[in-house]
């Protein structure tokens, strides 16, 4: 699929910056210079995003990888000059091993005098995405791909590691792909300033001092690569054919959850507990929120929550880990709550889980199953709440009409095929 957005611009020879024979900047390849810096970000949570094949994950990163750079990757094109074009093409034998992604670079003839043109083709998937407000900003980014060129001549391919955000391209470090057999390329530890933004113009194809936002204000960034290609001052096209196999880039956050919230039907006399799991550079704190009459979010106290449909009582709400303990009343209500953990990155915020004082949860081990049936059978026999015999409190009365009868049934055999209440 191609996403063609082109623009097409007279090129007039570089005031500076050394190239080769066609034309491209002569890059020193940055592979595994940049180490991971002293600080540790440890016990991070980790995203997948797999489309072909097993992937071992590192702990620490959010990681985005296509083991095959098949179908998926969406063409943005940026010619200048005479222009040309770049395309990916599937195949399922010849890879590192097996499926890979063609890749096809042809420049047409340059513009006479001493201009050129240029191919630029910024590949990206749609689910290779993370927005750095949901992790409380990004560390740093790694990323690694087997490469080939299988026909061609001189520096091969350009290649890079392709950012955009907020519509922006930028490009990370720039290397050359002229190998004719499969090479490793990777690139650590690669921050923001690393990333500088596209700019197609004459001259110049970068603004050095702007970069992408890695911080938690930052818009969503996503994430896929760059080949490019060019001929010389007044050079005949060419078309050059590469490999792309294995591609992985690895994201460090700052702060993220591994474990959200989960949403319960509880026992309405019972206990409850509310758990996140955190991944953190640093101790975090929690702070946790239940939704008030008025839908606003405003902090768990330690001790009764107002609730209009019994009692509700908290304690530990400042660490990961919420204790209820409820009391309520047939006409209880749901109420949510979530979690807002915080260290020096920032904050994130957990989805909000919704607990349901679930009536018919008569053995109160939060199912509702066989053993409530029992239960409520033998209350349905008595019918009146007021039968000495009757459970105290009535609990199998559903409905609070002082009767135990066939409407509480209906009530009970609805949360009965759900297993409970929500």
């Amino acid at each position: 699929m191609t996403e063609d957005e082109q623009h097409s611009v007279d090129e007039t020879d570089r005031a500076s910056g050394a190239t080769d024979d066609n034309g491209l900047p002569r890059v020193a390849p940055r592979r595994s210079d940049r180490q991971t810096s002293g600080t540790t970000i440890a016990n991070l949570v980790v995203f997948v995003a797999l489309w072909a094949g097993t992937s071992s994950v590192a702990e620490g990163q959010v990681l985005f990888e296509d083991r095959e750079v098949s179908s998926g990757w969406v063409l943005t094109q940026r010619i200048l000059g005479n222009g040309g074009s770049q395309s990916l093409q599937s195949r399922t034998t010849g890879g590192n091993p097996g499926p890979y992604g063609r890749i096809t670079s042809t420049v047409n003839n340059a513009p006479s005098g001493s201009t050129r043109s240029y191919a630029w083709g910024f590949f990206f998937r749609p689910d290779f995405v993370i927005a750095p407000s949901e992790v409380a900003g990004i560390a740093s980014v790694s990323a690694s791909e087997d490469v080939v060129m299988f026909s061609g001549f001189g520096g091969g391919q350009g290649k890079a590691l392709a950012l955009r955000q907020g519509g922006e391209l930028y490009i990370g470090p720039l290397w050359l792909t002229n190998a004719s057999t499969w090479q490793f390329q990777s690139g650590t530890n690669l921050q923001a300033s690393d990333f500088r933004r596209f700019v197609p113009v004459p001259s110049t194809f970068w603004d050095a001092d702007a970069h992408p936002n890695f911080s938690a204000s930052g818009l969503p960034i996503e994430f896929g690569f760059l080949r490019y290609n060019s001929t010389g001052n007044g050079a005949s096209g060419y078309s050059i054919i590469g490999g792309i196999d294995n591609f992985i880039v690895s994201v460090d956050v700052c702060l993220s959850f591994i474990r959200q919230p989960d949403s319960q039907s509880v026992c309405p006399v019972g206990l409850s507990t509310l758990e996140v799991e955190a991944a953190s550079e640093g101790l975090p704190s929690f702070r946790w929120q239940y939704e008030g009459g008025a839908k606003e979010w405003q902090n768990v106290p330690t001790g009764p929550i107002p609730y209009e449909g019994g009692m509700i009582t908290a304690s530990d709400t400042d660490t990961s880990r919420l204790f209820l303990e409820f009391s309520t009343t047939a006409t209880a209500p749901p109420i949510r709550f979530r979690c807002i953990v915080t260290n020096s990155c920032g904050s994130v915020t957990s989805e909000p889980a919704t607990l349901v004082p679930c009536q018919s949860d008569l053995t109160c081990d939060n199912v509702v199953d066989d053993d409530d049936f029992v239960v409520f059978v033998a209350a349905y026999n008595l019918l009146d709440c007021a039968d000495p015999a009757m459970v105290a409190g009535c609990p199998a009365d559903l409905n609070g009409d002082g009767l135990v009868d066939d409407a509480d049934f209906v009530e009970l055999v609805a949360a009965y095929n759900n297993l409970g209440c929500l």
